[in-house]
């Protein structure tokens, strides 16, 4: 920008000041509330440009628009109208905001209050009430003084702003001549002991050809509101300047903690040092190498990470920037006017083409992980936006602070409306025939021991034809609801729906003889397994025999499986091919019977002569078991 272009009068000057002065205040990331006003002469063009332009910058949290027509809608804020048939404001407010609309009635112009409820960084019960008003220059007798008043009422006493094009011409800021809105306008901003924040040195309104700029936008602060106003000098294409408010307030910053290495220091050091002779002991290298890497790395608290603009955006904001400059020293050059036009054309279209290939990025990204959380909480939010946790939350905080009573009475009022406690009604005695097996304590379930591993066995060899079986192991989807959180997704298993992935060990009589049912549903059947107290019994020699699984898990001297690839009739058996059913189970919520039972079931076979003697032996591999299995007993 040239410097020299401004030296004309005192007020480009002050321009070019307030221009710098909005450049430090969005590279400083401020946290305090900060508030954009604008007259956009229709938003939809300018949608995309301003997209762009937010997306290396700290967005405002609301944006306050006039004349922005039916599509006034930004990603990332809520937009609240005045409800209106043909309503010329919008104000936008982030969607992490929690928001109450007010509606005073129509017969004000045309207007839209917010009440701001606290962030955690304000007081307790500090609100701030945000007003945005458009008043047509048709309208010349239009009072104001019933709708900021009315504000005052309900804001009583918290900070409340008022802002809004106005269209009131008054000398106080800055038209040389005045009228009967500018004077009413005058009166209540005196009456009511308003502030103006509006410096009437920066106009708010580029004037068309060599007419002057003038100020229809204003803004208005209650008493004690600190805050601060800066014409941003950028129109996005309108003829009204963009203008930024920021209400002070004391807030904790987010920092985040980060290392910077002085590379150039580390390799001083290490040349002075003189390390570049031959390591006799690696230890005492090491520790010198990691203490000049110390030595030459600071702390420092830094911000979150700005994205970079693309380049030739960029480029087309600066030939803008050069032109706009360029106009202010010759206001009647038409094919300056005609350039900056085409500038702000190709600005609208490339913001446009930019804007889709950012969401065809995210589509991207979103294709390549879907079970991902971050296309889960998208696609979420793109179905129901008002359905999320943080909605619920807003909700509930609107609730108690629109209710008069107290905490008591409003608990109660819930209880009367949706639980209705009625009168105790006894239950009725149990009739039915006496079990004692039910009413029995409820006690941990024990693999067979010792003593009842021989009449296990011979039940199993009865069932199925298999010798040495003391136990059926298997794995079962229960499905759930999303349990929600961070970890929700651990819970979503192959099939794509939320399930626990519960181990059971049977008996020959459908007896449970082990249950382990706090995996999530993504966890495989092996690595429960392997992670079970059934596991280190049977690996111990404490529980004698062996278990029957599926293929899902790994052949073990006491853990036979199917063979994946017979070779001969006795390995084609279906007692070594198939012993269990290999179809993935699912416990349905409604279902009380288990899977672990079928695959006994699955097993079972003709009775049989009583179990042969001779077992294999418990020292060999799984491979070796199973193998002396099959030539001991199925290839005679």
């Amino acid at each position: 920008m040239d410097t020299e272009s401004f030296a004309g009068t005192a007020t480009k000057r002050k321009a070019y000041e307030a221009a710098q002065t909005l450049i430090l205040i969005m590279a400083g990331r401020s946290r305090n509330t900060t508030i954009w006003q604008w007259n956009c002469r229709g938003f939809a063009r300018k949608r995309p440009v301003l997209q762009q332009f937010l997306a290396s910058r700290d967005r405002p949290e609301i944006i306050a628009l006039q004349e922005g027509g039916k599509h006034a809608q930004l990603a990332g804020y809520k937009t609240y109208t005045s409800g209106r048939a043909n309503s010329q404001v919008a104000t936008l407010v982030k969607r992490n905001m929690n928001v109450i609309p007010h509606d005073i009635g129509s017969n004000f112009p045309d207007h839209v209050l917010l009440e701001i409820l606290p962030r955690p960084s304000r007081k307790p019960g500090h609100c701030l009430f945000v007003l945005n008003v458009y008043s047509p220059p048709r309208d010349h007798r239009v009072e104001f003084g019933p709708l900021f008043l009315r504000v005052q009422q309900l804001a009583q006493h918290q900070p409340h702003i008022i802002m809004g094009d106005f269209n009131a011409p008054h000398p106080s800021w800055g038209y040389h001549y005045d009228s009967p809105k500018g004077r009413s306008l005058w009166e209540e901003w005196h009456s009511l002991h308003l502030n103006l924040l509006t410096d009437p040195a920066h106009p708010t309104r580029r004037g068309v050809g060599v007419a002057r700029d003038t100020t229809p936008n204003l803004t208005f602060v209650g008493p004690g509101v600190n805050a601060t106003w800066c014409n941003t000098l950028e129109t996005f294409g309108s003829d009204h300047y963009v203008l930024e408010i920021v209400i002070q307030e004391p807030t904790r910053e987010r920092l985040r903690s980060a290392r910077l290495t002085d590379w150039d220091r580390f390799r001083t050091q290490r040349q002075a040092s003189g390390t570049s002779q031959r390591i006799t002991d690696i230890s005492s290298w090491s520790a010198t190498l990691l203490q000049h890497v110390a030595d030459a790395t600071t702390d420092i608290e830094v911000e979150k990470s700005v994205p970079s603009c693309d380049r030739h955006y960029a480029k087309l904001w600066a030939r803008k920037r050069k032109l706009e400059t360029l106009l202010q020293t010759r206001k009647w050059d038409k094919d300056i006017r005609r350039r900056l036009a085409r500038v702000h054309t190709d600005i609208e279209n490339y913001a446009i083409d930019l804007t889709r290939q950012n969401w065809n990025d995210i589509c991207s990204q979103m294709d390549k992980a879907p079970n991902s959380k971050n296309t889960w909480q998208l696609l979420r939010h793109l179905l129901d936006p008002d359905g999320g946790k943080l909605q619920a939350k807003y909700q509930l905080e609107r609730i108690f602070r629109e209710y008069s009573g107290s905490t008591a009475s409003l608990r109660q009022e819930l209880i009367n409306t949706y639980i209705r406690p009625g009168p105790v009604i006894p239950l009725p005695a149990y009739q039915g025939v006496a079990n004692p097996l039910l009413d029995a304590p409820i006690t941990r379930a024990e693999l067979p021991d010792v003593t009842q591993a021989g009449q296990v066995m011979e039940e199993f060899y009865r069932i199925a034809n298999f010798p040495g079986v003391t136990g059926c192991i298997d794995c079962t989807h229960v499905k759930i609801k999303s349990p929600g959180g961070d970890d929700a997704e651990v819970f979503r298993c192959r099939k794509g729906y939320f399930s626990i992935n519960v181990q059971a060990i049977t008996g020959p009589r459908l007896q449970f003889f082990d249950v382990v049912a706090s995996w999530p549903g993504s966890n495989h059947d092996s690595r429960i397994f392997d992670n079970s107290h059934a596991r280190v019994r049977y690996e111990q020699g404490d529980v004698p025999g062996l278990l029957l699984g599926d293929m899902g898990y790994a052949c073990r001297r006491y853990l036979m499986t199917p063979l994946k690839d017979p070779e001969n009739a006795a390995e084609f058996s279906r007692h070594m091919h198939d012993p269990l059913p290999q179809d993935d189970q699912v416990v349905q919520p409604q279902s009380s019977s288990s899977p672990a039972p079928a695959a006994a079931h699955g097993s079972a076979a003709q009775p049989s002569d009583a179990l042969p003697p001779g077992e294999p032996v418990d020292t060999e591999d799984g491979f070796r078991a199973r193998r002396r299995i099959i030539r001991d007993y199925y290839s005679r």
